[in-house]
C-alpha cells in the first residue's frame, strides 16, 4: 500500500563522526588563565586593554553569551536591583557594509533573553557600567564604536609567554582557545 519497494538510506553516504572532542576549561583551568592574562597586562610593559580582555572572559564564563552579545552588552542592559544581578540581551555586534554595528536583536529573531549572573561577573559589569556613557556600549571603543578587537586581543595573549605557558600547562591545543571554548565551558556548568 505504497510501501516503497527498498529503503532509500541505504544507497545514502555514510557520514562518519570527525571524533572531534569538544574542549571544556575546569574552574582551575579558568582561574589560571585569569591570573595569566592578569600577569601579562601587568608586568614588565602594561597593556591598557587586558582588563577589557578580562572582563569579556568573565562576562562569557558568567553567563554563556556569544561575543558578539557580550560586545553589544550597554548599562541600561544590567539590573542590579533584584536578589539576583541580571543582563538582559537585546542585540550582537555585526558586519553591515564594511562597519560594525550594534544590531537590535540577538543572532537570530526570539532569541531576546535575561539572564541571572555570578557576582564576579557583575562586579565586572558594574565597573564597566560606571565608566560608560548609559546609552553607549560597555566594550565600545573610545567614540563609542562597536570594539572588533575581541579576538585580536585573545589572539595576542595566546601569544605571550604567559598564554603559551597557560597553553602548554593546560595542554588544550592553541586553535581551541577561543571565546567560544568559554561559552561551551559556561553552558557546561551549574551555576
Amino acid at each position: 500500500r505504497e510501501a516503497m519497494p527498498r529503503n532509500p538510506l541505504d544507497e545514502a553516504p555514510k557520514y562518519r563522526s570527525s571524533g572531534k572532542i569538544q574542549s571544556n576549561l575546569t574552574m582551575e583551568q579558568f582561574v589560571a588563565m585569569r591570573k595569566s592574562i592578569i600577569a601579562w597586562g601587568t608586568a614588565p610593559r602594561c597593556r591598557s586593554d587586558w582588563a577589557r580582555l578580562l572582563g569579556m572572559l568573565d562576562i562569557v564564563m558568567g553567563s554563556s553569551l556569544r561575543i558578539g552579545e557580550v560586545l553589544a552588552l550597554r548599562p541600561y542592559d544590567l539590573d542590579f536591583s533584584g536578589k539576583k544581578p541580571t543582563i538582559e540581551v537585546t542585540g550582537t555586534i555585526v558586519e553591515h557594509a564594511g562597519k560594525l554595528v550594534r544590531q537590535d536583536v540577538p543572532k537570530a529573531p526570539g532569541q531576546e533573553r535575561i539572564i541571572p549572573i555570578p557576582r564576579p561577573a557583575a562586579r565586572t559589569l558594574a565597573a564597566l557600567a560606571a565608566r560608560t556613557d548609559p546609552n553607549g556600549l560597555l566594550f565600545g571603543t573610545r567614540s563609542g564604536e562597536p570594539d572588533g578587537n575581541a579576538n585580536r586581543l585573545l589572539g595576542a595573549w595566546k601569544k605571550s609567554a604567559e598564554g603559551q605557558r597557560w597553553i602548554r600547562d593546560t595542554g588544550i591545543k592553541p586553535r581551541e582557545v577561543t571565546f567560544k571554548l568559554l561559552r561551551r565551558t559556561a553552558a557546561t556548568k551549574t551555576r
